[in-house]
């Protein structure tokens, strides 16, 4: 492959991550902003506004997002590539699924394909594995695979953004179960406040801020050995006579 051919695709890959980050950043925004035009205001969780006018985007976006996590791949040593691979495919199916497999009976007003095929309660059960598992898998990237080769000053900010996510989680989670059952009264005040949305955008945000820190950090090495291979090259050829 040509040097100038290496770098055309190197940024093209690049440009397609830093597009991921940004879909996912925005994500929660346009829920907020979509939800308050149709609805006038903001619905009490993410997964909520599946049930709302913003369903096509809910799951336009997380699809997007699940496919390209299934073919994201590692740039570490070769022998622990795998690892990364691996949990990019989860993390993508897990994705694809909380889009796929609606938190709620059929009794909200919308008949979805699997709520046609399956018991609601087993896709609500889907849905929240779904969740377990694409959070585990975003967290597992922060403090794990991102951390691993990086410098001291990413490896604080992939660390940070690791326990936030996990923070968010188990916070909203017990949100949840504070909502669904009432527990000491207080399912007024968690969806007053909008409890479990921001909570849930918190931890999108976390990992978007290492997912696009990663990238540009990535984005540089491969430059640079770009050039660096565009050079070594150039120095080897010698012009016909």
């Amino acid at each position: 492959m040509e040097p100038s051919s290496q770098h055309l695709y190197i940024k093209t890959y690049f440009n397609l991550r830093s597009a991921l980050g940004l879909i996912a950043a925005v994500f929660p925004l346009v829920l907020l902003l979509g939800g308050y035009v149709t609805e006038g205001k903001i619905l009490p969780s993410i997964s909520d506004y599946y049930f709302s006018s913003m369903r096509d985007f809910v799951v336009g976006a997380l699809v997007a997002i699940g496919i390209f996590l299934m073919g994201y791949k590692g740039h570490g040593r070769p022998e622990q590539n795998w690892r990364e691979d691996v949990i990019g495919i989860w993390a993508g199916a897990a994705a694809i699924g909380l889009a796929l497999f609606p938190n709620k009976p059929h009794s909200m007003g919308i008949e979805t394909f699997f709520h046609a095929i399956m018991d609601d309660r087993i896709s609500v059960v889907l849905h929240f594995m779904s969740s377990f598992v694409f959070l585990t898998s975003l967290t597992i990237f922060c403090l794990s695979r991102f951390a691993r080769d990086a410098t001291a000053g990413h490896r604080r900010i992939y660390r940070t953004c690791g326990w936030a996510i996990i923070a968010a989680g188990v916070v909203a989670t017990y949100a949840s179960f504070v909502r669904a059952f009432d527990w000491f009264e207080a399912r007024e005040l968690v969806e007053a406040w909008n409890m479990i949305f921001w909570l849930e955008a918190f931890g999108i945000w976390a990992f978007c801020l290492s997912w696009l820190v990663k990238g540009q950090a990535e984005r540089r090495n491969a430059v640079i050995l770009n050039d660096q291979s565009s050079r070594h090259l150039a120095s080897r050829w010698v012009p016909s006579q």
